[in-house]
């Protein structure tokens, strides 16, 4: 269980924002989790269920309450019926800035959930040639690949979801070691 602990400051501006846990994990058995969120000044956030990838709303996966003040917990619940493979989303929480004069910066941030199969199928399979590595997912779970060789993954590029696969850059050749939250993988690269 990871926190995400941020002071931001732009123009002046400051925020320390605290969110817990990261990801959001909603287990086998269970259709329910919660996200604590805490903040140095009292804050109102809009609270919005997405697609992992952020570009729509979802139905299955619903959030309450919708705008929160900080501190607050929301709870996240998954209301569809398909556990066999791993679900994955996204909440964002998005700041409502009151009105009024001057220049208002709004912060958001993305907090990955996952909603857990009921049997957890783990499988990789790593290729290289040509200066990439290509990592598939073939289990039905996500997959967080922490680092290549002795280089670290940017987060952006870090999940590979079940079915997906992902390819990086590779300047290393020989025996590499793919670092990921389950472990230790290797691949002998040309």
């Amino acid at each position: 269980m990871k926190t995400l602990l941020s002071i931001l400051a732009l123009a002046g501006l400051a925020l320390s924002v605290e969110i817990h846990p990261i990801p959001v994990v909603i287990d086998k058995g269970q259709n329910i989790a919660r996200l604590h969120v805490k903040t140095q000044e009292r804050k109102t956030f809009k609270v919005i269920p997405v697609s992992f990838d952020e570009k729509e709303e979802v139905k299955d996966l619903v959030v309450y309450p919708q705008v929160i003040t900080t501190p607050a917990v929301v709870r996240v619940g998954y209301t569809g019926k398909d556990r066999q493979q791993e679900k994955a989303f996204r909440v964002v929480l998005q700041e409502v800035v009151p009105e009024g004069e001057g220049v208002k910066i709004a912060f958001s941030f993305s907090v990955p959930v996952f909603v857990k199969p009921e049997k957890v199928i783990k499988e990789l399979g790593i290729t290289c040639g040509n200066g990439t590595l290509k990592v598939q997912n073939k289990g039905n779970v996500h997959v967080k690949v922490l680092s290549i060789g002795d280089k670290e993954v940017d987060v952006k590029d870090s999940y590979i979801l079940p079915s997906q696969e992902k390819t990086y850059s590779l300047e290393a050749k020989g025996m590499i070691d793919v670092k990921t939250t389950d472990g230790v993988y290797k691949a002998y690269c040309k």
